[in-house]
């Protein structure tokens, strides 16, 4: 199932990595992000604001060019997460649930160890 999640601006406490078929997934979503409950481990991230994204680098490079902006993240849960496949369309709105670092710092574009498939990922 696709789903459209909009994302506040600023860090969004949550772990990409490249997969073997080269897609961008969810490793973690942190417990202070403000998409947990929305966006979910193992979803697969097809597009940032309309942009298409198939790695963890694409992610990171969409994301640094828009950090202090709204994002629409478009997700498929059909491929590692839970959900039957479909192409209906949900969307969500988190942007009223925002994540704080605690240390002042926005934490865009922190590279993150994922003990997954290429042992490399984005944390944003």
């Amino acid at each position: 199932m696709r789903h459209r999640i909009q994302a506040p601006p600023g860090k969004l406490d949550v772990v990409v990595f490249t997969s073997k078929r080269g897609e961008a997934v969810v490793r973690k979503v942190g417990p202070g992000s403000p998409l947990r409950g929305d966006l979910q481990e193992g979803d697969v991230i097809v597009q940032i604001d309309g942009i298409s994204v198939a790695s963890h680098v694409d992610v990171g490079r969409v994301l640094s060019e828009s950090v202090s902006e709204k994002r629409v993240f478009t997700v498929e849960r059909s491929r590692y997460g839970s959900g039957a496949s479909s192409q209906d369309t949900d969307d969500v709105d988190a942007t009223a649930r925002r994540a704080d670092s605690g240390d002042g710092s926005s934490g865009e574009g922190k590279a993150a160890a994922a003990d997954d498939d290429d042992a490399s990922g984005f944390s944003c």
